[in-house]
This record gives structure tokens, sequence and C-alpha cells, in this order.
């Protein structure tokens, strides 16, 4: 049995707006899935910008 998940891939550059919604994202507490889905990017493309940019969640996000 298959499960169907949808997979987000982006080619496009992250935009200033963008940026601010996930500080914003991760000010809230979101987890990575729900901000992955908002923001049509991957989990793995979340991770990475938060570290590009220096966003640390003061506490471990959940990715469920």
């Amino acid at each position: 049995m298959t499960t169907s998940r949808t997979l987000y891939t982006s080619t496009h550059p992250w935009t200033k707006a963008q940026d601010e919604k996930l500080r914003t994202f991760v000010r809230e507490g979101r987890k990575v899935d729900d901000m992955a889905r908002v923001l049509s990017r991957s989990s793995h493309s979340i991770a990475r910008r938060m570290s590009e940019i220096g966003v640390r969640p003061a506490q471990p996000i959940s990715q469920t």
C-alpha cells in the first residue's frame, strides 16, 4: 500500500516577504511541515533557509 504526500519542489529564490513569514512562523512555534505547506517549500528547504538566515527557534520545532 502506498500513501500519497504532496511534495513541494521549488527552484525560485526566497523573497524578503517569505523570509519574514518564516521568521514569524518560528516565533509562533509553527511546525516545519506547516511552514513548508504554506510557503510551498519542502521541509528540508525550510530547515536550510532557517540556517541560512540565522533563524533559531527557542525550542526544537516539530516536523509533524
